[in-house]
């Protein structure tokens, strides 16, 4: 996620320079053809290829809509939990109480402890699970890739993550191989161990109850997370309007270069070239900034930052539980990052 108030512009030219350097050299094509060649009859007429345009503006228009609520969503659904996880260890450290003669306090702290921990391990796994690369997200470019590794091995060089070995013990953390999705299976552990606290007679029904639909509550933003991961915007949407935005923009010269001729060839030169260019660019910047605001939980700058996310969750529940703070919650890089 980016956190300065404005994203300088060499960043979003070095974010569009590749498309932008070949429409760039198209654009000096047509100019040749047209002024030096003399061949006059490619120029066509614009009124037909406005219609195109305001038809391509709308469609990009869609889409970046469409990208925008699925990033939001994201965010929204990691909100809840968040929320839920402040509302989890809260009723895990005073709803549990020893109400059994033959459990000391320092059982029931060890217990609290436990649902507390296992809870910080399914959020940081579930962070994993959401990082792992999909098909249709950029993975094709090999800058892309390397970029990505950087910003994300120097995020959490500088705020690790917390290992399951630092929370479970290496039984249970066995017993979840067994599962293919090892979010799962902790919630699943989660209620396991809720029941037989209360069985021990440390939570009454009622109480017992609520903590369970709590972990409901986390089964039900897992699976929200997990449907905008692994369902992605359609590719008829996403596809089709990089297909018009490239159709428009290799078409455009051809109506622009008439617009802008004149008896003299350098007025073609230097008015028809720029404008091209800049029209071409906000179309570019336009269809790029919706088709990779679409995989919000890709890993990449401009996504929901999980890390930051699950490092405020285990600072509230460290906290929750007496222990000192010491987390430290990320912080923006120097290039305004926060993963």
């Amino acid at each position: 996620m980016f956190t300065q108030r404005y994203i300088p512009f060499s960043r979003m030219f070095k974010f569009s320079w590749r498309r932008l350097a070949i429409l760039t050299l198209w654009g000096i094509m047509i100019l040749v053809v047209y002024t030096i060649l003399g061949i006059r009859e490619i120029a066509l007429p614009w009124q037909h290829f406005s219609i195109i345009g305001m038809a391509v503006s709308f469609y990009l228009g869609f889409k970046n809509n469409s990208s925008y609520d699925r990033l939001w969503e994201a965010r929204k659904i990691w909100g809840g939990i968040i929320n839920a996880s402040r509302s989890w260890g809260s009723e895990v450290m005073h709803l549990i109480k020893n109400a059994n003669v033959n459990a000391s306090e320092e059982e029931v702290i060890a217990v609290k402890k436990e649902l507390i921990y296992r809870h910080i391990a399914w959020v940081y796994t579930l962070r994993k699970r959401l990082l792992e690369p999909a098909g249709w997200e950029h993975n094709c470019s090999k800058s892309l890739v390397r970029f990505k590794s950087i910003i994300m091995q120097n995020a959490e060089r500088k705020y690790p993550p917390v290992k399951l070995e630092d929370l479970l013990d290496q039984k249970e953390i066995d017993a979840l191989l067994k599962y293919k999705n090892t979010c799962t299976g902790l919630i699943n552990t989660q209620v396991k161990e809720l029941n037989k606290v209360a069985s021990l007679k440390l939570l009454d029904r009622y109480k017992h109850t609520n903590m369970i639909n709590i972990l409901e509550t986390f089964y039900d933003l897992q699976g929200k997370c997990e449907r905008i991961k692994n369902y992605p915007l359609p590719r008829q949407y996403s596809n089709t309007s990089h297909y018009f935005v490239w159709v428009f923009l290799l078409a455009l010269p051809f109506c622009m270069i008439g617009v802008f001729d004149r008896t003299d060839n350098h007025y073609i030169t230097w008015m028809f070239l720029p404008s091209y260019i800049i029209i071409s660019w906000f179309f570019v910047l336009m269809e790029m900034v919706g088709d990779y605001a679409e995989n919000p939980f890709e890993g990449l700058a401009n996504d929901v930052p999980l890390l930051s996310l699950c490092k405020t969750i285990e600072i509230d529940l460290r906290q929750i539980i007496g222990e000192p703070n010491i987390v430290e919650k990320p912080q923006s890089d120097e290039k305004g990052i926060l993963m």
